[in-house]
């Protein structure tokens, strides 16, 4: 191993904004295999890919790609159930929120082999869930019907109920970090209008803001205090808080209804819904673009993005792609993490060089290392403490033959691990 070559090529503080950032792309249908609705998707990587959805006979639906949407495997989750909401920690761990046996329960469906199989916890209290999210790889929570939350701190091996304070549907969830966390809820699940939030990691909660009269399609928080909404009410709106939730500004106004919003850790983020309408923003939602409607118009319910790629899903089982093409390097805006948080190397596969990233809120000591598929540590790439920012490794792995590794990110209390994929 003397001769893998690692090198710290760039440590970015957070403190600009996007510029000189442009984009040009068309949309593409990707072949999905099943045409009823599929209501949400999330990219791991920009091959590795998840959507769900389900239909009164074929029941609960999650498809996988591993070439970018090219192709797509199924697997039914449970006959007879409905499913709404996917997320991943890594490229093995994943959970996706809905019910069982027509809504007599709610349901966390669970992998932990990257989508070959799938294993469910029944929430028997509830018609059915909505929303999952998970903070960090062992803390995650799901909400739904009756007001309902569900707690795990074990990776979805077991689910406890946490009191939300309402009877209200809550339809949408952020979890910035371990300690704060955002729901969207209303009287019923097409009218999610009131906030709530948690600043004691999920245990207790309580009633924040109203939206009035709109319909909130989605929200997503960067850290603990800044983050946004999509949705609508006499038009589609995006609307962003820097404040906890306590005030907000509209950054976009148009026709239609957003259904959806997402962003990455770098930044860029996008809203679709009616009427095949997407919206795209790399600078933390401070300013959109609209992008050309799908073809044929869809009502569009779901949209992950990853790299410059992004894909977005709705009704008929329908699967848009679309690629952009950027001039200009990003600088991120003064919005640092509220945990720290690793990335997945890019390229992946990858030969012989790859760059790892991680993000750190506040100057900490880290340990970063390899490890091959055994578990056994190969390398340290990175070491010592670091200051808060952005920071990447570029690693050589000359030496090492093809095949599957490992990498770990130890900051303090948080500790996080990802896949990497080495062809020679």
């Amino acid at each position: 191993m003397k001769n893998n070559r690692i090198y710290l090529i760039a440590i970015s503080i957070l403190i600009g904004v996007f510029s000189g950032r442009q984009a040009t792309a068309q949309w593409f249908q990707q072949t999905s295999g099943v045409s009823d609705n599929l209501y949400a998707v999330h990219f791991v990587t920009s091959e590795l890919g998840f959507t769900v959805g389900w239909g009164s006979s074929s029941g609960a639906q999650a498809l996988r790609t591993l070439n970018g949407g090219e192709t797509w495997t199924h697997t039914t989750l449970s006959y007879g159930s409905f499913v709404f909401s996917v997320t991943f920690t890594d490229e093995l761990h994943g959970y996706v929120a809905g019910c069982l046996n027509g809504g007599a329960a709610g349901a966390v469906f669970k992998t932990s082999d990257g989508g070959d199989s799938w294993t469910y916890s029944s929430m028997n209290s509830t018609y059915g869930l909505y929303a999952v999210d998970f903070p960090t790889p062992e803390l995650g929570f799901a909400c739904g019907w009756l007001g309902k939350i569900y707690k795990t701190t074990n990776g979805g091996a077991s689910w406890s109920s946490v009191s939300s304070g309402t009877s209200n549907v809550l339809r949408w969830m952020s979890f910035p970090s371990a300690t704060t966390g955002y729901i969207v809820g209303g009287s019923n699940w097409d009218n999610p209008r009131y906030l709530y939030k948690s600043s004691d990691g999920g245990n207790s909660w309580s009633y924040h803001h109203s939206f009035g009269n709109s319909v909130i399609g989605g929200v997503h928080f960067f850290n603990d205090s800044c983050g946004v909404v999509s949705g609508g009410g006499g038009g589609s709106f995006i609307k962003k808080t820097c404040d906890g939730g306590a005030s907000w500004e509209t950054r976009y106004s148009g026709t239609g209804l957003f259904q959806f919003i997402t962003f990455d850790a770098q930044g860029v983020g996008y809203a679709c819904g009616n009427s095949g309408k997407v919206v795209r923003s790399v600078d933390y939602g401070d300013t959109w673009e609209e992008l050309d409607p799908v073809s044929p118009s869809t009502t569009l319910l779901g949209i992950s993005g990853v790299n410059d790629r992004v894909w977005t899903v709705g009704t008929y089982g329908r699967i848009f792609r679309n690629e952009f093409e950027t001039v200009g390097e990003p600088v991120m805006p003064n919005a640092l993490p509220s945990h720290p948080q690793l990335g997945q190397n890019f390229p992946n596969p990858f030969n012989p060089e790859t760059i790892i990233s991680f993000e750190l809120p506040v100057p900490q000591a880290v340990t970063l290392t390899l490890f091959n598929n055994l578990g056994h540590p190969i390398t340290t790439l990175a070491s010592g403490v670091h200051p808060a920012g952005n920071h990447q490794v570029l690693f050589d792995a000359s030496d090492l033959n093809s095949g599957a590794y490992f990498y770990r990110l130890k900051a303090g209390a948080y500790t996080m691990s990802r896949k990497m994929i080495l062809v020679k």
